[in-house]
């Protein structure tokens, strides 16, 4: 990330409009992972969003046993309450 984004990353008003986020969200996060209260606090506001919890830290959920199969199995059941009946795994 170059640093020059800083300033633009670090003010960005992310709850604005939280409220009007319809389209269903899923958030995979964690206590360890970078502002763990934000994400709380966004999904809170959203009408729409659902939130997993898991332990690790941020990088575990790049590419660690089991924070990605976590993520992946709540994907899955994510996407398949919103898509159609067609979708199968």
């Amino acid at each position: 990330m170059a640093e020059l984004s800083w300033l633009y990353w670090l003010t960005f008003d992310r709850l604005s409009g939280a409220e009007t986020v319809t389209a269903p969200t899923l958030f995979v996060h964690g206590d360890g992972c970078v502002f763990p209260d934000n994400v709380h606090s966004l999904a809170s506001r959203m009408p729409c969003a659902e939130l997993v919890w898991g332990e690790g830290s941020q990088i575990d959920f790049y590419d660690q046993e089991p924070q990605v199969t976590m993520a992946v199995e709540a994907a899955v059941r994510h996407l398949g309450s919103y898509l159609s009946a067609t979708f199968q795994v």
